[in-house]
């Protein structure tokens, strides 16, 4: 049995069942109407005929001398007519919750009125094929047909044995640990976590001229005197969060801004962006000269 709906699609089935109910209701007023116009019109036809026919005779006794005198005839009845019953019509109430739960427990009372299971889709309930035909076809020639094949299942399943046996061999927990605490039962760490650990040491001396030869404007840890112009800079803590050069998305631009233009960018505390400080001496061919020297080193 597949899942009950979320409240959103039962607001729209409710909503969509309503419509269909007024649609039904106004074309059901609407023939009505037609038929009552179409009969007031033949009535009217008639009167005209019979009044004309009236005004014939009339003329015809007028000119044998004959004077027809209506006015002492009463057309009216003393009984009493029968009342006009109307036909009467569903009465739709079209209400306005304050929230959103209370026209959702809304919804779901109407939708259980018109007989409809909300332990399915409702709203496959409430469409007609051709509806649902037409929504598939326009939605196709919109975004394309996103309908699965075997490659898309291959793809999905070969993805997920990787990530589990990547999970499994390598990642891992970080360390070796015993787990529960004080249980005796070790747990292997992560080899490749163990590998980096011991490897990034020795990368990181190796490169470290590098920060001596390629400073750039935008990093300056324990340069004070710009915690003072930047409001809420800390240049030990704080710069590489408040620095857009930093950033991994933003950094790639903003970053090569700032080292041809020997200025940082950066958010102050209030949000404020940007907040640019003019570092270096603004020459492109620095950034150049530099980068040709880490070369030749």
């Amino acid at each position: 049995m597949p899942s009950p709906p979320n409240n959103y699609t039962s607001v729209i089935a409710y909503q969509r069942l309503q419509l269909l109910n007024i649609q039904k209701l106004y074309d059901q007023l609407s023939t009505d109407i037609q038929e009552v116009s179409s009969t007031e019109d033949d009535i009217a036809r008639e009167l005209s005929f019979f009044e004309q026919e009236f005004e014939r005779i009339r003329q015809d006794l007028a000119s044998s001398g004959i004077e027809l005198d209506t006015a002492g005839i009463d057309l009216s009845t003393d009984e009493d007519e029968p009342p006009v019953v109307g036909k009467r019509y569903d009465k739709l109430t079209v209400t306005s919750p304050e929230t959103f739960d209370e026209l959702v427990a809304e919804a779901e009372t109407y939708l259980r009125q018109n007989h409809i299971d909300l332990t399915r889709d409702p709203l496959l309930q409430v469409l007609d094929s051709q509806e649902l035909v037409r929504i598939s076809n326009s939605y196709k020639e919109k975004y394309g047909d996103i309908t699965w094949d075997k490659s898309d299942y291959i793809v999905v399943a070969l993805a997920g044995i990787v990530a589990t046996l990547l999970d499994i061999f390598l990642v891992r927990i970080p360390n070796d640990m015993e787990f529960p605490r004080g249980s005796g039962n070790p747990q292997k760490g992560s080899p490749l976590t163990k590998w980096i650990k011991e490897v990034s040491p020795q990368i990181h001396e190796r490169l470290k001229w590098l920060e001596k030869i390629s400073k750039v404007p935008y990093d300056f840890p324990g340069d004070k005197a710009y915690d003072k112009k930047i409001p809420g800079l800390s240049s030990k803590y704080h710069h590489r969060l408040m620095s857009l050069g930093h950033d991994p998305i933003l950094g790639f631009n903003f970053g090569i801004f700032d080292i041809l233009n020997g200025s940082g960018t950066f958010i102050d505390k209030n949000g404020s962006l940007p907040y640019t400080e003019q570092r270096f001496e603004k020459k492109a061919t620095v950034a150049i000269i530099n980068s040709r020297k880490d070369d030749q080193i």
